[in-house]
């Protein structure tokens, strides 16, 4: 259950050629413009023991 304190997940999927120091920007920018915690992943690191229910709750964006 979401509440005011908890954190943003968002889930990414990078062009070829971008690194970590990509992902740790964009969590970076993020946490700078929500002002609160933000966990970056990708769809290769997610625990495949969650990934289906990481996927079954997801809201595509872009």
């Amino acid at each position: 259950e979401a509440t005011e304190e908890s954190d943003i997940d968002i889930l990414v999927e990078f062009k070829k050629g971008r690194t970590l120091l990509d992902l740790v920007g964009l969590k970076m920018e993020l946490e700078d413009i929500f002002k609160k915690r933000v966990d970056v992943l990708t769809y290769n690191s997610i625990n495949p023991r969650l990934k289906k229910y990481i996927l079954k709750d997801q809201e595509i964006l872009i």
